[in-house]
């Protein structure tokens, strides 16, 4: 018959070798990563960390899509009823704007939210909507969101930075001006894209 107690100790034995173990592999990923000059290990991790940047760092063409846009209901009157849209332009190496833009949710139909009503959130998604959009160093985008709801009421707009190191329209921009005043709910107002290079250059 087993001694239970014998058995508790193998057990918390396990239990330390595996906290070691992981100590051990976070450690020496830390260390990759702050040390990139350590032999071996620093230019295995610093690999890997750019890889992952140069996924959408390079000129080239992206594929893209709108995963989200979300805005608080702070930002409007109680039972407003909003039809969220959003417009995108590319701004030439010249910081021209072109005048067709690469973006026009319109084109796909409504997206009516009403503040306060859990099941209709002033939110929309084109996930399903992928888009090609070339893009290279030295140029930017408009980003304006509309409120198509009875007219054309601008919620917010943001222009990306013309020097920016990878492709813009990828990961959350956050809106910290809703229809021209500083946002209520700073961290309710956001747009997030999804982007991947196709391979094309």
């Amino acid at each position: 018959m087993s001694d239970p107690k014998k058995g508790g100790k193998k057990g918390g034995k396990g239990g330390v070798l595996l906290l070691a173990l992981l100590l051990l592999v976070g450690g020496v990923g830390a260390l990759g990563y702050f040390k990139p000059d350590t032999p071996f290990i620093g230019p295995f991790i610093a690999g890997i960390v750019k890889t992952g940047n140069q996924a959408t760092s390079g000129a080239g063409s992206y594929e893209v899509t709108i995963s989200e846009l979300r805005f608080a209901d702070a930002e409007f009157g109680a039972g407003d009823e909003v039809d969220l849209q959003v417009t995108i332009f590319a701004i030439g190496t010249d910081g021209k704007r072109n005048d067709k833009p690469v973006i026009n949710t319109q084109d796909w139909g409504t997206n009516i939210g009403k503040a306060g009503d859990k099941e209709k959130p002033i939110a929309a998604n084109w996930a399903n909507k992928p888009l090609t959009i070339d893009w290279k160093p030295g140029e930017s985008f408009l980003i304006e969101v509309w409120d198509r709801k009875g007219g054309d009421k601008k919620l917010a707009e943001w222009t990306s930075l013309s020097d920016a190191k990878g492709f813009p329209l990828s990961g959350t921009v956050p809106f910290t001006q809703v229809d021209g005043h500083p946002a209520k709910d700073k961290d309710g107002n956001f747009i997030k894209f999804g982007a991947k290079p196709t391979g094309t250059k």
